[in-house]
């Protein structure tokens, strides 16, 4: 439990109780943007991107001395809490649940904050709030939703706070990169959930077969999030499987230069889009697992995909019929094989060889085949 007290004007203080729900009470109140503090932000939808234009209007405006009808100009905040009491001057707000807090204006707060730590005279100037007690779960969810609408908040964000994605959460528990996943908009993360979803979706055998190739997570990235939020299962089997298909990236990935350049006059490193020489972080490696070369995303998810015909389902179950990592030494050298030949005829493409689902289909057999021989 936290308790806040925040200065407001008191003439501008009213309350209105739910004429539908006696237990809701909605009030709103001018707080002076001088005595703002900090307010929890958990259950905000979207962290705050300090380095928009809109950021840099609202501190302008702030800022200027002429302008003193802030409350006019900017939308305000919107908060829930457990509880408010009103005293001479202040309120104080209890928040003891995770989805109370501020749940919009997250930029707003943090601007006069920020403002207020440059030394700006912030006196008469005034941020409009509006505070609601007494909703439900399912009540705060569906204002944090219709609240953050103007600068549109991603659909995995509002999922996040459903609790839709405690399943991956769980499923990447004590992986080398859960912490670099950001699981909301704006989260400073080298991971978005979007990326997990774009993986785990080339492995969805209720939507694809040997036929039907996962294009879509190359050449549509955040499809994958719309495919989870109408039918969350096959994402939540694949959750279960062990190795992961993380697991299956990262090994792709450290293995993919020495694989390449398995085939006789290839050099990867030739490639533009290779970035050769540059150092970056594996993507689902540990901290500090680095290679020297870079693998776009149209290039390797095609290869990746094809490891879904060494995946079944097994009463309601998805399992491996194999190990993907054993086979993965098999046949790498000639997925990017392949890939080498493709490039070559787009003029070192990426792009190109990410849509072309055909490729995607030959890559998927190569790897079927190489089940019958190991059978």
């Amino acid at each position: 439990m936290q308790k806040i007290s925040l200065k407001v004007n008191d003439s501008s203080f009213t309350s209105m109780a739910n004429p539908n729900d006696p237990s809701i009470t909605h009030y709103q109140f001018y707080i002076p943007c001088e005595s703002l503090v900090d307010l929890p932000t958990e259950a905000n939808p979207r962290e705050q991107n300090m380095n928009t234009k809109v950021v840099k209007q609202i501190k302008e405006t702030l800022r200027d001395p002429n302008k003193t009808y802030f409350e006019v100009l900017n939308r305000g905040l919107t908060i829930t809490c457990s509880n408010l009491v009103k005293h001479t001057g202040e309120v104080t707000l209890t928040f003891t649940n995770s989805e109370d807090g501020l749940i919009d204006g997250g930029h707003t707060a943090r601007s006069i904050l920020e403002v207020q730590e440059e030394g700006i005279n912030l006196s008469g100037k005034y941020v409009r709030a509006e505070v609601f007690t007494g909703l439900d779960f399912e009540k705060a969810v569906e204002l944090a939703k219709t609240r953050n609408t103007n600068v549109a908040v991603k659909e995995y964000s509002i999922a996040e706070l459903e609790g839709r994605f405690q399943f991956l959460k769980e499923a990447i528990k004590g992986k080398p990169f859960e912490n670099r996943v950001g699981f909301k908009q704006n989260e400073d993360k080298e991971i978005e959930v979007k990326n997990l979803l774009q993986v785990m979706n080339v492995f969805n055998l209720e939507r694809y077969d040997n036929m039907k190739q996962p294009t879509v997570s190359y050449v549509a990235n955040s499809k994958p999030i719309d495919y989870f939020l109408e039918k969350p299962e096959p994402f939540h089997k694949l959750a279960q499987i062990n190795p992961t298909v993380f697991d299956l990236h990262e090994n792709i990935e450290k293995k993919w230069k020495k694989a390449y350049n398995s085939k006789k006059g290839a050099m990867y490193g030739k490639n533009k889009c290779a970035k050769a020489g540059e150092t970056r972080q594996v993507l689902f490696g540990n901290d500090g697992d680095t290679i020297d070369y870079y693998v776009p995303s149209g290039l390797l998810l095609p290869v990746l995909a094809s490891f879904r015909s060494l995946l079944e389902e097994h009463e309601g179950k998805y399992q491996w019929k194999v190990d993907p990592l054993v086979v993965l030494d098999e046949v790498l050298p000639e997925l990017t094989s392949q890939i080498h030949s493709k490039l070559s005829v787009t003029g070192g493409n990426p792009n190109a060889v990410g849509k072309d689902s055909q490729l995607w289909l030959m890559l998927y057999m190569i790897v079927e085949r190489q089940i019958m021989i190991t059978k």
